[in-house]
């Protein structure tokens, strides 16, 4: 019984911890930064995708990405920002848009 209550516990712990570490990543048209932040947008869908994990989500801003890809569990992609305008109300964090 305290082995399975044990389990339990590092189980829940573990998939805790994974959603600390959850970060946002941004892609841009023109992008050619490491995608940490819109300044440093990447411009390849794909490319950021790949980097993520498991309940990462992806902002990309609006524009045409001709280029393919493919989704990966547990990563989130939102489209049609606009990277380049400052959001007094946005339905993200505030640190997710540029300030006003």
């Amino acid at each position: 019984m305290k082995k399975t209550i044990l389990l339990l516990l590092v189980v829940l712990f573990s998939v805790y911890s994974s959603r600390l570490q959850a970060i946002y990543r941004y892609v841009s048209l023109n992008g050619e930064g490491n995608g940490l932040s819109w300044s440093t947008a990447r411009g390849s869908i794909q490319s950021v995708i790949q980097d993520a994990s498991q309940g990462d989500t992806i902002l990309v801003s609006m524009g045409v990405y001709e280029q393919g890809f493919s989704l990966k569990d547990g990563v989130s992609v939102l489209g049609g920002y606009n990277s380049q305008l400052c959001i007094l109300r946005p339905t993200l964090p505030q640190h997710h848009f540029p300030r006003c």
